[in-house]
């Protein structure tokens, strides 16, 4: 199963052709972001949370 929050992108992933996927991923960093099967995130994003003391 998939989480909820990485459903949207691993639907595009999983049922989009190798040349929709490198298109979708190539549009993504013209606009400033990484997209994979996981997520979509701005460049430079690592998708960790830190701890603020």
């Amino acid at each position: 199963l998939i989480p909820f929050d990485q459903y949207y992108c691993a639907l595009l992933y999983f049922t989009g052709s190798d040349v929709f996927n490198k298109n979708m991923r190539a549009h993504a960093l013209e606009k400033g972001f990484t997209l994979n099967e996981y997520t979509l995130r701005p460049l430079g994003s690592t998708g960790k949370t830190s701890v603020i003391k």
